[in-house]
């Protein structure tokens, strides 16, 4: 799973020659005193069988950590928001013509504002209507700016819906599939009165906001253009802002702070692993006063209150945050400054 500018190898594992490209950082998981590449390999289990396999779990799962709790730690001054609006686009009829297909057809989606890069599309999911009367394969594509996604599935005939709950990395999407030999709609609408929108045109996401619009699209000469075609497709989406553009700014700060979320994670998995192998048993004694140093805590050992060096290296980053927002005030429809909190206390 890759978290947009994160790439899957954004902390590499050293000596494991899979998770490692030009694209990771120069932090090594394994350059953390007590991790090592033989840790995760007899940590390893039926599910994750090598310490590649293994990493990866932890590596999505200290990226998920830091982006929610650098999130978290913005609130004080400022409020990050989720969904600016959402609506679903087209109208399927239960009737099928004459016309056979010959090309791929579907929808083009357009972010409409374009300078404002904590805006991104979202599409949650598609409605196809099959003409075939037994259950049929069907692979459609998402083409978002260079990169091209498949989803294959099975349907029965009639409507069927689609989850595809596809974040888009680029300010324009295609969600198309080949027609080539497939009976096609009688007709396709746009919604009714009340919706700003025109068939074989532009439709504007509804309310006041309108972050995007769609367009009937066809595959010709080597590009998707404009079409009256119809496509059979309704496409559900919305404007949202993205969970990961704000730390992706901040992406190289980020880095040291990701390891240390990294490593808090592959330890707790050792702390409750249920391998018997004599590393991972004898490495229990010390994992926890390890998670205090790196996540924080009291120490057995000391009696010593630590803050942890992840929550040192997430501050660091938080403050470069705080300070870099300030200049974006009615830049962004996504990130609103709610002030300085005063509390008043009775004496």
């Amino acid at each position: 799973m890759t978290f947009k500018c994160y790439p899957d190898n954004f902390i590499p594992l050293r000596g494991d020659c899979a998770t490692y490209t030009e694209q990771g950082s120069d932090y090594y998981i394994n350059d953390l005193p007590g991790l090592s590449f033989h840790l995760l390999a007899n940590l390893s289990n039926e599910e994750q069988v090598t310490a590649s396999e293994f990493y990866r779990v932890s590596h999505n799962e200290g990226i998920r950590r830091f982006v929610r709790d650098f999130k978290a730690a913005m609130k004080d001054k400022y409020n990050y928001k989720n969904v600016l609006d959402s609506d679903r686009h087209g109208r399927l009829t239960s009737t099928f013509s004459e016309t056979v297909g010959t090309k791929k057809i579907g929808k083009k989606i357009t972010k409409l504002n374009c300078w404002d890069r904590f805006q991104t599309i979202y599409i949650e999911y598609l409605e196809f209507n099959s003409p075939e009367t037994e259950d049929t394969e069907y692979t459609f594509e998402i083409i978002d700016g260079c990169e091209t996604t498949e989803k294959t599935v099975t349907l029965s005939c009639g409507v069927n819906r689609v989850n595809l709950n596809y974040e888009a990395v680029s300010e324009e999407v295609v969600i198309s599939y080949d027609s080539t030999d497939i009976l096609l709609p009688d007709t396709l609408q746009c919604r009714d009165t009340g919706f700003s929108c025109l068939c074989n045109g532009v439709c504007s996401s509804s309310g006041g906001y309108r972050g995007y619009t769609v367009r009937d699209v066809e595959y010709t000469d080597g590009a998707y253009v404009n079409s009256t075609q119809q496509n059979g497709l309704i496409i559900a989406a919305s404007t949202r802002c993205s969970n990961y553009e704000l730390g992706c700014i901040f992406k190289d700060e980020s880095a040291a702070a990701i390891r240390y979320a990294i490593g808090i994670d592959i330890l707790r998995r050792a702390q409750f692993s249920d391998r018997i192998n004599p590393l991972v048993r004898n490495k229990k004694e010390t994992i926890g006063e390890q998670v205090v140093l790196w996540d924080g805590g009291t120490s057995d050992v000391t009696g010593f209150t630590y803050k942890g060096e992840y929550h040192k290296e997430l501050e660091s980053i938080v403050t470069q945050a705080k300070s870099f927002l300030q200049g974006l005030t009615g830049q962004t429809r996504c990130i609103d400054c709610t002030g300085l909190r005063i509390v008043q206390m009775t004496p």
